[in-house]
Formats: structure tokens, sequence, C-alpha cells
């Protein structure tokens, strides 16, 4: 059974990633352009998954089957930051959710077969008598998950998850348990753009050599200023990101000008 199952023919895109909590961004490539994001990034991710890592760059272990890059994605490669904008993440965030959403966190992740790193979650949530875990409101996470050979299951979720919450684990193990769970693969044409409150889970890898995701994290400018502005990598990923929007506009605004 379905969580969210209904004609979604007449809604507008915001509408639709409200109802369902993610949609599937395109990459593209312009080769005659020489505009190549999609290429480019695959090329750098697969380098990192057949074992080239440049120097000063080192892989740490977060769990038994799980390596973070370090000491920050966006000093490895000019393209971590280049990839958002050429495809066109900013815009189809601001279009999608009707946020101003500011950049904080950027992830290269390894994985080895073994025990799901993160099984059933929500980044976000508040239970019983707790505090809140993550952001409130959630992330919204632009996920890139590339197919370096046949494509494989990378990610499994509950559509409409994000809508249905309590401050209960219960009801989330309900909700695992009787709503049909979709999956998605491995795929460079792609970015999933997500609500990160979704019920979600990362599929364990069935591929000896593991496999490798890019994730960003966007998130209001109160939790960047709560949780991450004093933290230098963050700090300057964030100064970075927003000097490229406002560098952007103003093309944007000379090109109108001179209309």
């Amino acid at each position: 059974m379905k969580l969210v199952d209904f004609d979604q023919s007449t809604l507008l895109d915001p509408e639709k990633f409200y109802t369902n909590g993610l949609t599937l961004h395109p990459t593209f490539d312009l080769p005659t352009l020489h505009i190549t994001p999609r290429a480019d990034m695959v090329q750098v991710l697969q380098d990192l998954w057949d074992g080239k890592i440049r120097d000063g760059f080192t892989w740490e272990q977060k769990s038994a089957t799980s390596f973070h890059l370090r000491p920050a994605v966006h000093e490895y490669d000019k393209i971590f930051l280049d990839f958002l904008f050429t495809v066109g993440i900013p815009t189809a965030l601001e279009n999608l959710t009707g946020r101003n959403l500011h950049l904080y966190h950027a992830q290269v992740v390894k994985t080895v077969p073994g025990p799901s790193y993160q099984d059933w979650h929500r980044d976000s949530y508040q239970w019983e008598n707790n505090p809140i875990v993550g952001a409130f409101p959630a992330v919204v996470k632009a996920n890139f998950y590339p197919r370096f050979d046949d494509a494989e299951p990378r990610l499994k979720f509950i559509r409409g998850s994000h809508r249905c919450t309590a401050n209960d684990p219960r009801f989330d193990a309900m909700l695992v348990s009787k709503y049909e769970i979709e999956i998605l693969n491995s795929s460079n044409d792609e970015v999933l753009i997500f609500d990160s409150a979704l019920l979600h889970g990362v599929v364990p890898d069935a591929n000896p050599k593991g496999s490798i995701r890019l994730m960003y994290s966007f998130g209001m400018e109160h939790e960047y200023n709560k949780r991450f502005a004093d933290k230098p990598n963050h700090r300057k990923l964030h100064e970075l990101y927003e000097g490229r929007i406002a560098s952007d506009k103003a093309i944007a605004e000379d090109l109108r000008g001179g209309l």
C-alpha cells in the first residue's frame, strides 16, 4: 500500500515536492560548448572510488562500513561547487521550496559491503520529551549517486513520510512495516533533491568494491548560524556558495540592464 497514491498530474512542481518529499533533478553535459559538469563529476568520484586520492586528503572511517573524505570536499576539486550551479540546483531549490536555503555541508562518503551505515531514519525528528535532533525545519539535501558499472540500489524511502510525523519511534516503525518502500538506483542522469525528514535508509552494498555518494545539505540561515558558523570548513563552504549566488545575481542584473 502506498502512503501517497493519488493523481498528481495537475500539481505544480512545488506542490509535488511538498506532497512526495522528493524530486529527481536532471544532470547534463554540453560538450559542444565545453561544459561537462556531469562527466567531470563522475570522473572525480570514480577516481576516488578506484582508490586514487589526491595528496593532502584522506578517508576518515565513521562506521564499520562508511568513510568520509577529509578534510573538506570543497577543497578537493572545484567541480564540487561548480556542479551545483551548472546543473541548476540553487534555482531548483528556490522553485521547489519557496525558501532561501543556504549550503553548509558537503560530503563524499565511500561505503563497503556490510550492514547499512544508516538504516531507516529521518535526519530531523523529536521523540517523547527528548530534545530535537537535526535541523528544524529539516534540511533539504541534494544527493548524487554515480553509476560506474550496472545500476545498483542506493537509497530506500517512503514517499510522503516527511509529512507524517509523531514524537514516538514506534510510529516510524509502523510506517516502514505498512507502506510501500521505493528504491533509488545509482544514475549519472539525475540528482535526488529531498526533504531529509523523509523516512529513508542506505541500501547495503552488493558490489565488493562498495560505492560512493555525494551529498549536499541546504538549510535555513538560523540553522547555519546555530550549528555551523563557528566551524571553519563549514563557514568557508557557506561563504563560497553565497559568494557564487551573489555573483550570479549581479551578472543577471547586468544582462537585464543591457537589454
